[in-house]
């Protein structure tokens, strides 16, 4: 299944394996090979959105303790 991710603007919470790979930028098949467990919901598997930004943001290493920026986030 093609993803258009331009015609998403705003991303759901829970994505399939497809939109949560284009979410990320990789393939379904990179995707899958990831430290990034899906979630079951019946006999969906989705991915967390928010799972998927703590991965990505630990692609930079680990933040500083005391980050403002993540202290913000962390409040959303």
């Amino acid at each position: 299944m093609a993803v258009n991710a331009e015609r998403l603007p705003d991303w759901p919470r829970l994505l399939n394996k497809e939109l949560a790979a284009a979410y990320i930028g990789v393939s379904t098949a990179k995707l899958a090979a990831l430290p990034i467990s899906p979630v079951r919901i019946g006999s969906r598997v989705v991915y967390d959105r928010r799972s998927l930004d703590r991965w990505a943001d630990n692609l930079g290493g680990p933040a500083a303790p005391d980050d403002p920026i993540d202290k913000l986030l962390d409040r959303l």
